[in-house]
């Protein structure tokens, strides 16, 4: 070894100590041209390029260390921790399983390997795993919590309960034993015993936990108590919380920004957003608040600033994320999707594949997803993320039972049980027994169950009004910290669902024939039997008389709607063969005192919302008009004569769970169910009914008017006169409902607030300033 070696490796420390990691990097690799087998500078190089922010070149460095010497456990976990970040779980877990080859029974190796199958749903391997890690240490707390929280996690939680209580009975003021046990409490529906567990930690006298400790216990304290509504303590508690602000990690600090957003506490807001725009490099929670919140202070310019300087500081392996999500709030999907495209090139790794894919969902291109992602399995056969994207781009394109096959081959492949991503693909078919039957035996199992918005869903189209109201808990702690509580949950769509439900158990039923005018369910069943007992009807050849005109409707209330939506739009006003109008505010106006009357025009002028005005509007529009009305927010990603092709006047599409939406519409001029649902709609307009605009004017409305013109017709025996297809018919040719940056737009911090704080828009300025 050449004399001058160990001074210039003391150099390199030095420099890397002073946080120039690049100089360290540089002058290391300077050495490591002389000396390129020297086990210990490359160990110094690879942590130098970390924390240069350079993970990928970091990760081949270890990678030659590893191969040069087996026995550098340090090298094996900073390679296990850099494809864990990169979300290659898979190959984590491959590197966990090496290094265990040359540490056998090490205690680190087997945590990171059972939490690993843990997150790739591998549940009876990760239980063996945790059980296996015990049983290493079983007097060590630390192990005794790994295999608590190990529990918790796979579904355990009476076994993950004893494991936190039985260190809390040792150690009192333990954090993650309290945090843990609050967890397991709230997961069983003990949100009361949770919430005191909490406050006694954080709020008493003489609380257990050291006082370091106490804003991170309060923080989860005053999220529980919004979540349960019991904010008697809430401010003492949030005021705790932020005594912390200047030791918390940026994951708690994003915590506590969201909850003091959500309770209008200006100033912690404020304290925490300060504090979160110190760090360098930003992780990606953090940077994507950061920049919500500019854009919702109501400063598009300040908003795209921050972007820049935020990219220029995000952690680099976030970096195409977070690409994608500013160009997504900023300027739409399209945006996005062209911004992923050009940061990626066209040689790409397995994950920036996926978001690429990600993004072209999301830009309302599903069917070019799938084609792209059936490339990418071919490629990558072992990437369940990948897989996973497909699953969800199957479904889009109206492929149910190619993504049931899909979850299949995930399963074989990796070993894992994927019930829950099953679950969903049966709710979107539609086959909501087989989710069901599904969710029974799911709910006996150790794995991930389905989402409590699914489980409400589900129970409502099936009329089970108990099974529905029993998730409400769970979806209120869903959505995290904020006003919702159960009672606010009450005036949602689906919590006046539940009231419909209730009231029509305890009112109605005596006389079903009426039942389907006022009630949803009811209504709902006679579709769903309409469904299942109509023939099949052969679709009509191309030069069979057309029975729905080739015209396009569609609105926006001002002349020019944004970008994004322009493009939407221009893909029905490209449509070959067809005709397009478009009708902003105006002429909305002028069109209904023109073909109906002042009646309607006042129905339009006072609907209770903008959403309220196009239903109306559509149903004015098809019956006197006829042809396709598609919303705004509505991609065309395929051939209109296909999906318009029927013997009938009128198509209309049912969601999977029985209502029929109403975002598209095919219908001949003056159709009956169409004057139906105009004029019970315009009725409910003018005397000003307080019901919600879904059951009003919307879908609700659409149901009930098509299940009265079924029983109608039945006892007539006149045949049906429209055709009722499935959700997955109508997504082979539209993608409906793509996600707008301009529905982002601010609801809480916006330009229309003088009061907002003076140091959030500072601290935003100087971000944007460098």
């Amino acid at each position: 070894m050449p004399a001058y070696l160990p001074a210039l490796k003391a150099k390199a420390a030095a420099l890397l100590q002073k946080g120039d990691a690049e100089a360290a990097s540089s002058l290391l690799a300077q050495l490591l041209s002389e000396s390129p087998d020297d086990v210990d500078l490359l160990s110094r190089l690879g942590a130098a390029l970390r924390a240069s922010g350079a993970p990928d070149e970091a990760d081949a460095v270890y990678a030659r260390v590893t191969t040069l010497d087996p026995g550098r456990k340090p090298a094996w976990i900073a390679r296990i921790v850099h494809a864990t970040q990169a979300r290659d779980v898979e190959s984590a877990l491959c590197l966990c399983d090496e290094a265990g080859e040359h540490f056998p029974g090490d205690t680190e190796l087997a945590r990171r390997r059972a939490e690993l199958l843990r997150r790739l749903g591998r549940t009876e391997e990760a239980v063996a795993a945790f059980d296996a890690l015990m049983a290493l240490d079983p007097g060590d707390p630390n192990a005794i919590l790994d295999l608590a929280e190990g529990r918790l996690a796979t579904g355990q939680v009476d076994n993950a309960i004893s494991g936190f209580r039985g260190v809390l009975k040792d150690e009192p003021g333990n954090v993650r034993a309290v945090s843990g046990l609050a967890e397991a409490l709230e997961t069983i529906g003990d949100g009361a015993k949770a919430l005191v567990l909490l406050e006694e930690a954080c709020l008493a006298d003489e609380p257990p936990v050291a006082p370091e400790h106490r804003p991170v216990i309060a923080m989860a304290y005053s999220e529980l108590a919004s979540r349960v509504s019991r904010t008697e303590r809430i401010e003492e508690a949030m005021a705790l919380a932020a005594q912390g602000i200047d030791t918390l990690n940026s994951a708690a600090l994003v915590r506590l920004a969201n909850l003091a957003q959500s309770r209008r506490a200006d100033d912690i807001f404020a304290r925490a957003i300060a504090r979160m725009a110190k760090f360098d490099p930003l992780p990606l929670p953090a940077a994507v608040l950061l920049l919500k919140t500019a854009d919702r202070i109501g400063r598009r310019a300040l908003a795209k600033s921050v972007g820049d300087m935020i990219a220029a500081r995000i952690v680099e392996r976030d970096r195409l994320r977070f690409l994608k999500t500013r160009a997504l709030l900023l300027d739409g999907p399209d945006a996005a999707f062209k911004e992923l495209r050009t940061s990626t090139g066209p040689s790409r790794s397995a994950e920036e594949a996926r978001l690429v894919a990600e993004a072209m969902i999301e830009a309302g291109s599903s069917q070019l997803a799938y084609r792209y992602l059936r490339a990418c399995r071919r490629q990558w056969p072992d990437t369940m993320r990948i897989g996973r994207v497909f699953v969800r781009a199957c479904i889009l394109t109206g492929r149910e039972d190619e993504a049931l096959a899909a979850v299949d081959r995930l399963e074989m492949r990796h070993g894992a049980s994927l019930s829950h991503v099953r679950y969903g693909v049966l709710l979107e078919a539609g086959r909501k027994h087989d989710a069901a039957e599904l969710a029974s035996e799911m709910a006996g199992t150790e794995g991930p169950q389905p989402e409590p918005m699914q489980m409400m869903r589900m129970a409502l189209s099936l009329g089970q009004l108990e099974e529905a109201e029993a998730q409400i808990p769970a979806l209120v702690s869903a959505n995290g910290p904020g006003p919702q509580s159960a009672t606010a949950f009450r005036t949602t769509q689906l919590g006046q669902m539940i009231n419909e439900m209730k009231i029509h158990a305890h009112f109605g039923q005596a006389e079903p024939d009426r039942d389907i005018d006022n009630f949803f369910y009811p209504a709902m069943k006679v579709v769903e039997q309409q469904m299942a007992s109509a023939p099949v009807l052969a679709i009509p050849p191309r030069d069979a008389p057309r029975t729905i005109p080739r015209r396009v409707l569609q609105y926006w209330d001002t002349p020019d709607a944004p970008e994004e939506v322009e493009m939407l739009m221009a893909s029905w006003g490209d449509a070959r063969g067809w005709d397009y109008e478009r009708f902003d505010k105006a002429r909305a106006k002028a069109f209904l005192r023109d073909e109906f009357g002042e009646d309607h025009v006042r129905a339009f002028r006072i609907a209770n919302n903008i959403a309220e005005q196009c239903d109306l509007l559509r149903l004015c529009l098809l019956y006197r008009l006829g042809g396709v009305y598609a919303d705004a927010d509505d991609r065309l990603t395929g051939d209109l004569d296909m999906l318009t092709r029927s013997a009938t006047g009128l198509i209309l599409f049912v969601e999977p769970m029985g209502a029929i939406s109403n975002n598209v519409i095919c219908g001949a001029p003056e159709h009956p169910v169409i004057g139906l649902a105009l004029e019970k709609a315009l009725a409910s307009i003018l005397a000003r009914e307080n019901d919600s605009t879904w059951a009003k004017t919307g879908p609700g409305l659409i149901t009930r008017v098509a299940a009265r013109h079924i029983v109608d017709a039945r006892e007539s025996g006149e045949p049906v006169r429209f055709c009722l297809r499935k959700r997955s018919d109508l997504r082979r040719h539209v993608h409906p409902h793509v996600k707008l940056s301009y529905k982002s737009s601010a609801s809480y911090w916006n330009a229309t607030r003088d009061d907002t704080p003076r140091v959030l828009r500072e601290t935003l300025e100087q971000l944007s300033e460098g």
